[in-house]
């Protein structure tokens, strides 16, 4: 009986290991795939191509800006991203860093990013001093890829 038990606790052990080990490396995957949307937005923002920019956005994804302003769906974060990189943003440059990423489930992510903008345009044609913020972002994944469903972004207080 005793070897019995030690069997059955081996075997669930090895099954639990083996579990652990998939649950890891989905979740590093799966990172990688944020990491690389996340990339990919900086990427497409850098040449200024809100087209490109809304790619990375869910069908439904809402984002609110540093002033307030709220865009539902694709198409409108488009138009939005559009808008501001032919007047505000044109010189615009962005860098961020993914600092932390929980899963909520396996297909839902809280991801939180340090970010720089410099380039940016001010009122009265100059150029603003470079912003550093946070963006708070919900990644949710379709198929096999990782899109923003909700983009939050927020400047510190204090400039660089």
């Amino acid at each position: 009986m005793h070897k019995t038990h030690l069997a059955i606790a081996l075997a669930l052990s090895l099954i639990a290991f083996g579990a652990a080990r998939t649950s890891w490396a989905q979740n590093e995957a799966s990172e990688a795939g944020i990491k690389q949307t996340l990339a990919d937005y900086i990427d497409a923002y850098n040449h200024h191509d809100g087209t490109a920019v809304a790619a990375e956005f869910a069908d439904d994804a809402d984002r609110t800006t540093v002033r307030g302003d709220v865009s539902h769906g694709r198409a409108a974060i488009e138009k939005s991203y559009t808008g501001l990189f032919n007047g505000t943003l044109k010189n615009a440059h962005r860098t961020a860093t993914a600092k932390s990423i929980r899963f909520l489930t396996p297909e839902i992510a809280l991801v939180d990013a340090d970010f720089v903008l410099s380039g940016r345009s001010s009122n009265n044609g100059g150029e603003q001093p470079p912003a550093k913020g946070i963006l708070s972002l919900i990644f949710t994944k379709h198929g096999d890829k990782w899109l923003i469903t909700a983009f939050h972004e927020q400047e510190f207080a204090s400039a660089m």
